[in-house]
């Protein structure tokens, strides 16, 4: 086998390795695939925990301001529940939903109109 196909093979392999890798890591990012839905009409924030790949720790809710207004530990809620957030007794804003788990914290900003 000549040097310059064994190099192309030995790159091929690299590069399928690494792209592998990559999506691998992307598959298992609980950002991405977190569900969370606002019913506007009723003024509720609904949250899949069953479609987050983590076990969460903590629900908090902040003003745009950063100060929280809400939080409630979820440690003891089972993995596939749905979660409510009753978002009709704050005041017209933003707001963002932060959903703490061991190693970090996923993020969405939710509007309150009523």
């Amino acid at each position: 086998m000549s040097k310059n196909f064994s190099l192309i093979v030995a790159f091929a392999l690299m590069f399928v390795s690494v792209s592998a890798t990559v999506m691998i890591a992307s598959e298992t990012n609980p950002i991405e695939k977190w569900s969370l839905y606002t019913d506007n009409e009723t003024n509720t924030c609904f949250v899949d925990f069953e479609s987050i790949a983590v076990k969460l720790d903590e629900v908090v809710v902040e003003t745009a301001k950063g100060e929280v207004i809400f939080s409630e530990d979820v440690t003891d809620f089972p993995v596939d529940a749905i979660y409510e957030i009753d978002l009709s007794r704050f005041e017209n804003g933003e707001y963002t939903i932060n959903l703490h788990y061991y190693t970090g914290v996923l993020s969405k900003v939710v509007q309150v109109k009523k």
